[in-house]
């Protein structure tokens, strides 16, 4: 099984991705290498879009090695969409990058991370630490059984995670709270949006979601929904002012608005001002984010 464990890298300096090769290659590491470069590459191949759908050529990886810093999609981001899909679950993620910021460090093992990893840039060192990668993960480590055949359930149940999200949500009973609760989402990060709203509906509630302000303010008013949650950085206006109009219109004063960030600094003053109720930071926390939304929608209902 070792020696046919696939590795995903997911990195976008060329250089070091030749670097890592030969360093495989000098470490005496055979298993198949697949190549990413940028965080959208990664999660077509993770969810076998486009052609990465031909799993013969493109299996499912059982080591997934990540770099923080990909264009298009972060790596935590990768990290939070990963751990939220059913049949993603048994794959192991190690960050392997050349940021020592604590913040990153933190985030990345909330998020579900194995490992963090900084680069070496030295040959030799980078040899080394290929040598362990393999010697613990590929062979100390175990992984679920079904992460063992590429073809097997792991990817037919990712193949359909969004069907699973939906069958969750009817199956469990849905908390109080969250039964029947509408939250509209302006997020215009596609891979957030789709985030939140798969943690969302599988604990019950109704999501809608929008991409820019102003189509936001327009659905707001047509759904009034039970909370929105609204990211500050919108191409067409940002969150504060949105939230200003929300709260000067007559149809929508009365709305709760939670701030999606993700740098908790002054901008939650301007927020307050503006009448945000609170703030969930980005990345999403796939553990915590629904039970948080749950808390704001219960202190909705309790006011109520």
């Amino acid at each position: 099984m070792f020696e046919h464990a696939v590795i995903l890298l997911a990195e976008d300096e060329e250089d070091y991705v030749l670097l890592i090769k030969k360093a495989f290659a000098e470490a005496g590491i055979r298993n198949p290498l697949h190549v990413v470069s940028t965080g959208q590459e990664a999660m077509a191949y993770l969810k076998g879009e486009g052609k990465y759908a031909a799993r013969d050529e493109y299996p499912l990886p059982d080591l997934l090695l990540l770099d923080i810093k990909l264009p298009g999609y972060t790596g935590l981001e990768i990290i939070g969409w990963v751990r939220s899909q059913p049949g993603l679950a048994g794959l192991r993620v190690v960050i392997l990058t050349s940021s020592d910021e604590l913040r990153d460090v933190n985030d990345a093992y909330r998020l579900g991370a194995n490992s963090f990893l900084l680069k070496p840039y030295d040959f030799d060192d980078l040899v080394h630490l290929s040598r362990v990668i393999n010697e613990f993960w590929l062979h100390m480590s175990k992984c679920p059984e079904s992460f063992r055949n590429p073809r097997g359930p792991a990817q037919r149940e990712n193949s359909k995670s969004d069907e699973t999200f939906e069958r969750k949500s009817e199956a469990e009973p849905a908390a109080d709270v969250a039964s029947g609760a509408l939250i509209l989402i302006v997020e215009d990060n596609p891979l957030n949006a789709e985030l939140a709203t798969d943690l969302l509906q599988a604990k019950g509630f109704r999501v809608h979601s929008a991409e820019t302000a102003r189509a936001g303010i327009k659905l707001a008013r047509e759904l009034s929904p039970d909370l929105i949650l609204m990211d500050f950085n919108l191409p067409d206006m940002d969150g504060v002012d949105a939230a200003k109009f929300l709260r000067t219109d007559p149809v929508t004063r009365h709305l709760r608005i939670v701030g999606l960030t993700a740098h908790a600094n002054g901008s939650e003053l301007a927020g307050l001002d503006a009448g945000f109720e609170g703030f969930l930071t980005k990345p999403i926390d796939t553990h915590t984010f629904a039970e948080s939304v749950k808390s704001f929608v219960a202190a909705r209902a309790n006011k109520l």
